[in-house]
């Protein structure tokens, strides 16, 4: 069976682009797959590369099958090769040799890990991938001078997909990256070299826009910079960005012309919507560093909330093609896994906290068919984790739509969902880490009536623990209105008066908010 899929894979354009893209061809997949599978011993880099490898492998050849005992019988052979990349994974030694085999390993590890929706996992596994990249000299134009054009393209590929992963998942744990762009002098993939792949140059641009957007608006230090400081490196990302996601030149129409006749125009137009998806959600997450141009009952400039829409209205559309295709029910979990969860879906944060300061019922309409869509999912083996991080943003809707609901039966009343009942659970949450910010209750004091109904976002399946998470994430949202986004002495005054810049605060303590609930996936609560 693996010797069929390795002759589909090389005469089957599709899986060839959706397989490893840090191959050069099949025939050095064969290479490693031979030193396993002969007598003689197989290092753990070995053991990765092929089970992973085949275990991919074997997931995309059981999806061209239309007889389902043959398309299942792949898919169990699939299983036992993710079962023994586990077990390789779990007893690696704590210091791994230095070695190309090593990093490649370690990027399977990555990815693997990041489709099982483990990411604290997935980074000490990239981490290592980069270190080791950083040591055998893969960013450095000078160490690839002795190569030929072959081995220099191999290196390429893999120094740069590692790079991209690196960035991504720094983003999306809210940490540094440990790829310094000042560091690297290794020249970018061509389009020649991305011909037979998924990794286009264009990736390794928005890698390091995601880079500077931790660095420059939601690290630590930048948010200890004066407010006008942060907006204008803010709006420079965003000119950044945007020149990235409407450029293409002749080269790259080229390429993509290619890819289309590869694989087709339904699916090339699902990958082109799916990037302009998590492009969409990155210069979403950009303008939420720029507060509106004038006090409003809002934290969020009109162009974040204006994007958050866009990008909720282009998945829409990326999966009314999906479901319009005879592709199994995997694609669609794997395009939900990839484009929406591996890089936290911020629109879907954003709209759900406008929901909660401004009631907008469109927003809320367009939360409910989004959650619609994410449950009419059948998570699979394969895609094991969607269930849980489905159950995530339902809860959230289910709080959002309640929240309203109880706002609309008492008009004039200011909701304050840390007095709730469920604010007891906020001790769970601020135990991962210190709060960044005191809660909207102690900067908003006052009585305000408890949202009994929100237990509705329990009975959605949440553990309890999680729904204060939940509502930890709303505390701050009633401190953000006028009282915050004041007139310029008013703004001054609280800051003479607290010593710190609540501005900064504010978005700080939403950036990690949004990371403490989706770390609560990866630390097994939904399990």
């Amino acid at each position: 069976m693996t010797l069929a899929c390795l002759r589909m894979a090389k005469e089957n354009p599709r899986i060839l682009r959706f397989w490893l893209i840090e191959l050069v061809s099949v025939a050095q997949f064969n290479d490693y797959f031979l030193r396993v599978y002969s007598p003689g011993p197989a290092t753990d880099a070995d053991m990765i590369i092929v089970n992973g490898g085949l275990y991919w492998l074997f997931c995309e050849c059981a999806s061209l099958f239309e007889d389902k005992q043959v398309a299942e019988t792949y898919t169990n052979q699939a299983m036992l090769c993710r079962d023994n990349l586990e077990t390789v994974l779990s007893n690696l030694p704590f210091h791994m040799p230095v070695t190309l085999d090593v990093v490649f390993s370690m990027s399977i590890a990555t990815t693997y890990c990041l489709q099982m929706a483990k990411p604290s996992v997935a980074w000490s596994f990239i981490t290592t991938a980069s270190h080791l990249c950083q040591t055998l000299g893969l960013h450095s134009a000078h160490a690839l001078i002795a190569d030929n054009p072959e081995a220099k393209t191999h290196k390429l590929r893999l120094f740069w997909s590692v790079y991209v992963l690196e960035k991504a998942l720094s983003l999306r744990l809210g940490r540094s990256s440990t790829f310094r762009d000042e560091d690297i002098t290794a020249p970018r993939l061509t389009l020649d070299q991305s011909v037979e792949t998924l990794l286009v140059p264009k990736w390794i641009d928005v890698a390091s826009v995601q880079g500077k957007t931790y660095d420059d608006i939601y690290s630590p230090s930048a948010l200890l910079q004066p407010v006008n400081t942060r907006i204008s490196r803010a709006k420079a990302l965003v000119v950044e960005l945007k020149k990235i996601m409407e450029c293409e030149d002749e080269l790259e129409q080229k390429y993509n012309n290619a890819r289309r006749h590869a694989i087709g125009d339904a699916l090339d137009e699902i990958i082109q919507r799916s990037d302009r998806v998590c492009n969409l959600s990155l210069l979403s997450l950009i303008y939420r560093g720029i507060p509106p141009e004038k006090p409003s009952g809002t934290a969020f400039c009109d162009e974040c909330i204006a994007t958050a829409r866009e990008a909720l209205r282009e998945h829409e559309k990326c999966v009314s093609l999906i479901l319009r295709t005879p592709w199994d029910d995997s694609f669609l979990e794997m395009y939900i896994n990839w484009t929406l969860f591996q890089f936290p879906f911020f629109p879907f944060i954003v709209l759900f906290c406008y929901i909660v300061e401004t009631s907008e019922p469109d927003d809320l309409q367009c939360l409910g068919a989004f959650v619609e869509v994410l449950q009419s999912i059948r998570s699979s083996a394969i895609y094991r984790s969607c269930k849980s991080q489905v159950r995530l943003f339902r809860a959230l809707y289910d709080v959002a739509r309640k929240y309203v609901e109880v706002k609309a039966s008492t008009p004039g009343a200011q909701i304050d969902i840390a007095n709730s009942s469920m604010g007891s659970h906020n001790a769970d949450i601020n135990a991962a880490g210190p709060s960044i910010i005191p809660t909207s209750s102690s900067l908003n004091p006052g009585q305000a009536p408890n949202i009994g109904g929100v237990h509705g976002a329990s009975a959605a399946g949440l553990p309890t623990p999680w729904v204060g998470s939940g509502q930890q994430l709303l505390t701050p949202m009633t401190g953000y209105g006028p009282s915050v986004y004041a007139s310029a002495p008013a703004q001054a005054d609280l800051n003479n008066n607290m010593g710190v810049d609540l501005m900064g605060m504010e978005l700080g303590d939403w950036f990690y908010e949004n990371h403490q609930m989706f770390r609560l996936l990866d630390d097994g609560h939904f399990w």
